[in-house]
């Protein structure tokens, strides 16, 4: 079990885990431990197992799938909520549990109707009584949330509710619990050569059974665990033969890996025959949409992002048949539901244009069987694939089909910022190389969406103004994403903060709850207000005369591009209400 797991770590994850190990192991891990138990605290008393479900028949056995609501602090976080679109990884998990013959229901606490007659605001979500509600009327056997890490503790505090009313198992599983369930195993591996380390990660993972809420936890990928969880709640297997979960026993704490799952066998999401996507997942002004998945994994070990160092290295892609049949099958089902002739498809590929002839002769195939006339299509990029040896040919693929923007990661527009952080297309002349990805894409048709990120251990405020100040001299940059740098658990950046390997580590009082790309969690040198300079530069950026000129020239080269900037920027102007020079650029492009 060791090898496979360090064997799947990049060599560069690896040698940061160690590094990390090392440092943990030379200083006093008290206060590590104890801040990992603060950021996972929560109220509630503590609770016992939940009632095993023996001699039931699958087709007897009711399952509530839940997606929790994180904290809300304002319009952009419920713009950042809203955006996840549909349950996806729910609609996953409840295919396979119907195929089995179980009764699958699906609570989103993140979904309320779209209201037409108010189209700029963002719809309703549920407060935790409601969804509770909702749960306890349904009557499951067994209740599964999903979490990143900002709803974990709301995952916990729903499932506290409904074990102590229902006295069922829960399971749990998602983001966070993958990744604290992963890097324990990986420092878990070390275990003879640096105990505390091992300690320290093994009380991160701890806390996602804390006060006996969550019985088992998935910390592989759920479609394959979960049956296998439900065969131990019937007790037709043991815990200890179940790769891929982590349970306590007893107070010992027991975890396995599992082996990663080929795409290709993922099933296709359920979604009720009723499913309107307006109805529920539209993030207001009229942008209904969906996800879909075309690959998993990442080529790339970037230090703030676990995916490719640790949970999914390396990118395994579906085969065009599939993608093509999902597709054919989506119109085929809900095209009747769509206020408009296309619908808006998310690919949640991590990296996406890892290899770009594959992506081209994806999108022909899309093309050839007359789907993009149905969708449009968008995605994650970096800024080396669009200009490199296929670049050209991707792009015109991508173009053909129905492509309209991509949101690829800047990161940062300093020269030395990222050369600690493997950003993946870290070259010289940062600006001209961002430059010609934008170009590249605007060729074609292709909107660029920049994807910057701030707030890192090593940069000043003043560093940071100069970051955002370099963003004025891109041209034809349509919108730019503004995340604050939180380093996530379960990424070689949350190691070094917690070690203190980066200095001061996360600010007082900060729980898994902060730890959210909309917040600033890390102190950065010499001090300052990362967001509150954060939503500076964003008015600063779509207010300067360059960008209204851009947007013109960009809507009368293509008109269709009028609904984009119509939808965006009355978006922006409601997160910053009081900036009239927004409120009337709102008003101009929707006309």
């Amino acid at each position: 079990m060791e090898k496979t797991l360090q064997s799947a770590c990049p060599a560069s994850t690896q040698r940061t885990a160690r590094e990390v190990a090392g440092l943990i192991n030379s200083a006093n891990r008290g206060p590590l431990i104890e801040q990992i138990r603060d950021m996972g605290a929560v109220e509630s008393r503590q609770l016992g197992a939940g009632r095993r479900i023996l001699g039931k028949r699958n087709g007897e056995i009711r399952i509530a799938l839940i997606r929790p609501l994180g904290t809300l602090g304002g319009s952009e976080e419920r713009e950042a909520v809203k955006e996840m679109g549909e349950p996806y990884q729910l609609e996953l998990l409840a295919s396979v549990l119907m195929q089995a013959g179980y009764q699958v229901r699906i609570f989103d606490q993140l979904a309320g109707p779209y209201d037409a007659a108010h189209h700029l605001a963002y719809p309703a979500t549920k407060p935790i009584r409601q969804i509770v509600t909702e749960v306890e009327a349904f009557q499951p056997d067994v209740a599964a949330f999903t979490s990143f890490t900002y709803n974990f503790r709301s995952g916990l505090a729903i499932a506290s509710e409904l074990k102590t009313s229902l006295g069922i198992p829960i399971l749990a599983g998602g983001y966070h619990i993958t990744s604290v369930g992963k890097q324990h195993l990986l420092f878990d591996s070390m275990r003879r050569e640096f105990p505390q380390a091992a300690d320290v990660f093994r009380q991160d993972l701890t806390n996602v059974f804390q006060h006996g809420i969550v019985d088992y936890a998935c910390i592989g990928e759920g479609i394959q665990a979960i049956l296998a969880m439900l065969e131990v709640l019937k007790g037709n297997l043991r815990d200890s033969e179940v790769p891929g979960i982590a349970f306590l026993c007893e107070g010992q704490l027991t975890a396995s890996c599992a082996p990663r799952l080929d795409p290709n066998s993922y099933p296709v999401p359920f979604r009720e025959e009723s499913f309107d996507p307006m109805m529920y997942y539209a993030t207001g002004r009229g942008y209904p949409f969906l996800l879909l998945t075309t690959a998993s994994g990442c080529r790339f070990a970037c230090k703030y992002c676990s995916t490719g160092s640790m949970n999914y290295p390396r990118v395994m892609r579906r085969s065009d048949d599939s993608v093509v049949s999902e597709l054919r099958m989506i119109y085929n089902r809900f095209h009747r539901n769509w206020p408009a002739n296309k619908i808006m498809l998310n690919i949640t590929d991590e990296d996406f244009a890892a290899d770009p002839l594959a992506v081209a002769r994806l999108f022909d195939a899309i093309k050839n069987e007359g789907l993009s006339q149905y969708f449009e299509f968008n995605s994650f990029m970096d800024n080396s694939s669009p200009v490199g040896e296929h670049g050209e040919r991707m792009l015109g693929s991508l173009s053909r089909a129905g492509y309209s923007f991509s949101f690829v990661g800047i990161e940062s527009t300093l020269e030395d910022a990222l050369k600690e952080y493997r950003r993946p297309d870290r070259v010289n002349n940062r600006l001209a190389a961002i430059q010609a990805a934008i170009d590249a894409l605007g060729a074609h048709g292709i909107m660029y969406f920049g994807d910057h990120m701030a707030g890192y251990p090593g940069h000043s405020l003043e560093m940071l103004r100069q970051d955002y100040e370099n963003l004025f001299l891109l041209r034809r940059m349509h919108y730019v994403y503004t995340p604050i740098l939180a380093p996530m658990p379960g990424t070689p950046l949350y190691w070094e903060v917690l070690a203190g390997a980066l200095g001061e580590g996360f600010l007082p009082g900060v729980t898994y709850d902060d730890l959210s790309a909309n917040q600033q969690v890390l102190n950065i040198p010499g001090g300052g207000n990362v967001k509150q300079t954060r939503n500076e530069y964003v008015q600063k950026f779509f207010t300067r005369p360059e960008y209204e000129g851009d947007a013109t020239a960009a809507i009368g080269k293509n008109p269709s591009a009028r609904t984009f900037f119509a939808r965006m920027l009355p978006k922006i102007s409601e997160d910053y209400p009081e900036n009239a020079q927004l409120g009337r650029l709102a008003e101009k492009f929707k006309r």
